[in-house]
Order: structure tokens, then C-alpha cells, then sequence
């Protein structure tokens, strides 16, 4: 039988490719695709444009996720984008930012990755793409 016991912390903390397949999937599938904000003060936009204070602004979450300047071949579901830790500041926004996003956002992925953890322990997956067992193995430790 199987254990019915969550894995421990050390065990999700070594779960990196699992996690970089949630962290992906909330890049291409966004819960809150787009948030919407009213300035505080006054913005200089730093091209001699200036954003009155009261504006309202829209935030296209899923736009900025699929931009090709940050995510190259954004419609691609890559994970390996988040592997090497080295995402640009601020374009990534699955729980927003600042002093308003989500405040259960480490809970959210903890949890997530206990599932993932759960699901992996009771059954077995297999890659549709012969490439990928190919390029990782099938014992890759990392899943």
C-alpha cells in the first residue's frame, strides 16, 4: 500500500523540475489574467509622457506571459525556463506583485507541489514525446 502521509519538506524542496512544470503552467495558463490599479500619484513614464494620479490602469497578466521578449516561444509549454532561476524581474506575475498580491502564494505552491508529490507516488506517468525520456531519462530524480 501506498502512504497516505503528504511527502515531507525536504522531498518538495527536491522536487525542482515539478515545480518549474507549475510555475510554467501558471505562466502559460493564468488564473488572474489580468488585474486592474489606479495611480496614487503622478507617473513620469520617463518619455516625456506623464500618467496623471487617479488613472486607471490595466494590467494584461496573460499578455505579458506570452511576450516574446521575455518567453521565447511563449505558446510553448517549456519548464526549463524556470530551471535556471534566471526570470526577469516583474514578468512573471502568477500571484501579481508589490504590496497587493496574493498573500497564500507559497501556500498555493506548496501545497500544488504536495499533490504533484502525491500523484507521482501513487501512479506511474509516461511521456507521450520520446524525446523528452531520451533527453531525462526515466529515473531522473528531479521529477
Amino acid at each position: 500500500a501506498r502512504s497516505t502521509v503528504p511527502p515531507p519538506l525536504e522531498t518538495l524542496s527536491n522536487l525542482t523540475v515539478g515545480e518549474a512544470c507549475l510555475k510554467e503552467s501558471l505562466r502559460k495558463y493564468s488564473v488572474v489574467p489580468m488585474v486592474v490599479r489606479q495611480t496614487i500619484a503622478e507617473i513620469d513614464l520617463g518619455n516625456g509622457e506623464r500618467m496623471p494620479k487617479g488613472t486607471t490602469v490595466f494590467i494584461n497578466i496573460q499578455a505579458l506571459h506570452n511576450d516574446e521578449t521575455y518567453w521565447p516561444e511563449p505558446m510553448k509549454f517549456s519548464p526549463d525556463r524556470f530551471l535556471s532561476g534566471k526570470v526577469e524581474p516583474y514578468t512573471y506575475l502568477p500571484f501579481i506583485a508589490g504590496p497587493r498580491n496574493c498573500l497564500g502564494q507559497y501556500l498555493s505552491l506548496l501545497e500544488s507541489k504536495m499533490v504533484v508529490g502525491m500523484l507521482a507516488d501513487r501512479y506511474r506517468f509516461e511521456s507521450l514525446d520520446p524525446l523528452q525520456t531520451e533527453l531525462h531519462g526515466e529515473n531522473d530524480p528531479r521529477h
